[in-house]
């Protein structure tokens, strides 16, 4: 049933090919009037669709990025309240995402957050906190990629998406952190 409803614009091209057809069967050298009614119904053709120059060529703020967003996100929360609190936020974030009805997206955002904190932990960049809290989010650091392995896993994606993200990671989300966080 669905199958045989069409567009009402399509209807619309067809009573127009069908009132066209009409006129040219008027009788032999007479002119047959167009309906005032089919004129006033058809709409009138659309522009042709071109994007802007402009808007074209303008790269997409970073923002527009979810994952990049993330990682903007998991940098003002590790400024603003320690290396620590933001491995919790990130440990939070992977018991939301553990769900098989959260998308794809989200287990990657949680990823990409997990993949720079503990990144700045290995690297030594962390905040200035007691030796124990720096003992711990260093242990918590070198068990990243099983755990950014296992969640991928668990969300369907294979291994060739797997590389292509963890190359993201590298290239794009850990610089992007890197900024954030000098800012």
């Amino acid at each position: 049933m669905t199958s045989l409803r069409l567009p009402l614009l399509v209807l619309a091209g067809i009573a127009l090919a069908v009132i066209s057809g009409c006129q040219s069967s008027g009788e032999a050298g007479k002119p047959v009037a167009v309906l005032e009614s089919a004129k006033k119904d058809t709409p009138p053709p659309p522009p042709p669709a071109t994007p802007e120059p402009a808007a074209a060529e303008k790269p997409a703020a970073p923002a527009a990025d979810p994952l990049l967003a993330a990682v903007n996100q998991i940098a003002a929360v590790q400024k603003k309240r320690g290396t620590l609190a933001a491995l919790d936020f990130v440990f939070a974030c992977y018991d939301r995402v553990k769900s098989p009805r959260v998308p794809l997206g989200e287990a990657q955002a949680c990823a990409a957050q997990d993949f720079v904190v503990s990144k700045s932990v290995e690297e030594g960049k962390a905040g200035r906190e007691s030796p124990e809290k720096t003992k711990r989010a260093q242990l918590i650091a070198q068990r990243l990629a099983p755990r950014i392995g296992a969640l991928m896993q668990l969300k369907g994606m294979n291994q060739n998406q797997f590389n292509t993200f963890g190359l993201w990671l590298h290239r794009v989300a850990k610089p992007a952190y890197d900024k954030a966080m000098a800012s």
